[in-house]
């Protein structure tokens, strides 16, 4: 059967598997809409904040919306951090006490938070080369691998990481990253969930308590594909806003907050995001459906529960991978005249290979992938406006790819 005739019939047969997700969507909305209600944002709200920009009532109350959201007690949303590796940085930077210990706890983490935890070699700035921190790294998704951990590891924090990076592993539900918060925080650590891709994706958020923080980058789901920059940690008061003084200084604070372009992009892209994502998840199904019935393995399956956007595709050779990139680039909106090729990336292990609609660089609600150059040559494919948007480009890409 043609990659055409399949991704018809994956639509098809996908009906009410789609249907679900579109009822979890108008669950997600009621709750963001009642967040939106408690914030009463203004339009003067949405006009840009300049110089210091102390104590910004439109991005206090988009923080509002986030606080209510996340059911946390405060959140912070600065543009100044300008992916969800930089909050991330921030927060374990603010959290861990000099010569303190943390936790990996869903394993391997994301490439680009390797320099951070000083993993691999060269990493002058890392918390063990600056702090003296100790960095473990255990699998305890599954709970009997926690029911143990206290005997082995007793961390001052926890990281957890929602979505799957470039590993083989599964992206974590909500449920298993409140586990592992809750477990730890009623040990005492402190626990940073990394909500990475996950945003909207389920029926609830991960819950900080008072021991921890959620964080998450703003170009991602959040976004709606509006958003310009920026990120969000939300969770326990105090812990927030350790992460304002280690972004802006311990005399400033969560104080400052400039937004120069104002708030617009920021608000229409979040009353966007639950309806857009489940577009994502829609396009990643029947992507899914496609390159499994050419026989390529991926994960999750078609009709697989989703805790995130991220949908990978074995392609098993990189002159396969690369062929993939290449083919989806050139039905792109823009860029489509580029050719993508592995190159280094900041904070990567691997030379990465990108195709995608940049426009906003670095966001993946658009249709996007991304790969590193390393076996089994594993694709990573995020993103999708809608089943029609979809089409042309993953059609071209799996025409280019041909069977398994």
């Amino acid at each position: 059967m043609t990659p055409e005739a399949l991704w018809e019939r994956a639509g098809e047969e996908l009906q009410a598997v789609w249907r679900q997700d579109q009822n979890r969507e108008q669950r997600i909305y009621a709750k963001l809409q009642e967040a939106l209600r408690v914030a009463e944002i203004h339009s003067a709200d949405l006009a840009p904040e300049a110089g210091y920009a102390f104590h910004p009532t439109g991005l206090g109350k988009l923080e509002t919306v986030l606080r209510h959201y996340f059911q946390a007690e405060a959140a912070l949303v600065r543009p100044q951090m300008v992916s969800g590796t930089h909050a991330l940085s921030l927060a374990l930077e603010a959290l861990t006490p000099d010569g303190g210990t943390v936790l990996v706890a869903t394993g391997e983490p994301y490439d680009s938070l390797w320099p951070v935890l000083g993993l691999g070699a060269g990493h002058g700035s890392s918390l063990p080369a600056r702090h003296g921190v100790r960095v473990e790294i255990a699998d305890l998704s599954e709970p009997m691998a926690l029911a143990e951990a206290a005997t082995r590891h007793q961390p001052d924090v926890v990281l957890i990481q929602r979505s799957r990076g470039y590993s083989g592993v599964r992206s974590r539900s909500v449920a298993v990253c409140d586990q592992i918060a809750g477990y730890f925080g009623s040990l005492g650590a402190l626990t940073i969930v990394d909500n990475c891709y996950g945003e909207f994706v389920e029926d609830q958020e991960p819950i900080s308590g008072s021991y921890g923080l959620v964080v998450g980058s703003l170009i991602k789901n959040p976004g709606g594909t509006l958003a310009p920059s920026g990120a969000y940690v939300a969770g326990a008061e105090r812990l927030v806003e350790r992460v304002g003084e280690r972004l802006f200084g311990a005399a400033l604070g969560r104080a400052p907050g400039p937004v120069p372009g104002g708030i617009h992009a920021y608000v229409q892209g979040l009353h966007l995001a639950p309806h857009l994502v489940r577009e994502a998840i829609g396009v990643s199904r029947q992507a899914a459906y496609l390159f499994m019935h050419m026989g390529y393995d991926v994960d999750p399956a078609p009709m697989d529960p989703r805790t995130d956007l991220v949908l990978r595709i074995r392609t098993g050779r990189e002159d396969k991978l690369l062929a993939a990139m290449r083919a989806l680039q050139s039905s792109m909106p823009i860029d489509a005249h580029l050719m993508p090729e592995p190159a280094a990336w900041p904070g990567y292990r691997n030379p990465v290979v990108m195709a995608g609609a940049v426009f906003v660089p670095g966001g993946t609600l658009e249709l996007s992938a991304d790969a590193p150059v390393r076996a089994p040559f594993d694709l990573f494919l995020q993103g999708g406006l809608s089943s029609a948007q979809a089409r042309l480009p993953l059609l071209t890409m799996a025409n280019a790819m041909g069977p398994a």
